[in-house]
């Protein structure tokens, strides 16, 4: 289910990429990126909850929320660069669906034993 979510993100942000031209195409393509984010962080929270009890849990929880503030600041620095490099937006976007669908691999190879 996690990798339909995270794969659903991808090709939405991908989506929303390629329609540029057409605001509602590309709105529909954020719209499936959103939902599909959300979907995906749910499961992810769950089988770390799942796997992890007592301190591990906590390490565990404060390690990612700290990468993911790091991403937050990287994200949006690093579609800067590539916009200023590019004058678009539009290679960022691919960026960003690329990361996403990076991060949904790892995510499965990393859950992969937790699925039993």
């Amino acid at each position: 289910m996690r990798t339909i979510a995270i794969l659903m993100t991808a090709i939405g942000f991908a989506m929303s990429a390629y329609f540029s031209a057409s605001v509602p195409l590309s709105l529909f393509g954020l719209t499936m990126a959103a939902v599909g984010i959300l979907a995906a962080s749910t499961v992810f929270w769950a089988n770390l909850a799942r796997i992890y009890i007592g301190g591990a849990a906590a390490v565990g929880f404060a390690t990612i929320n700290s990468i993911g503030n790091l991403g937050g600041f990287v994200s949006p620095y690093m579609l800067g660069l590539i916009t200023d490099a590019t004058g678009s937006t539009v290679l960022g976007m691919y960026v960003i669906a690329a990361s996403v669908a990076i991060s949904g691999v790892l995510m499965s190879v990393c859950f992969k034993k937790s699925d039993a």
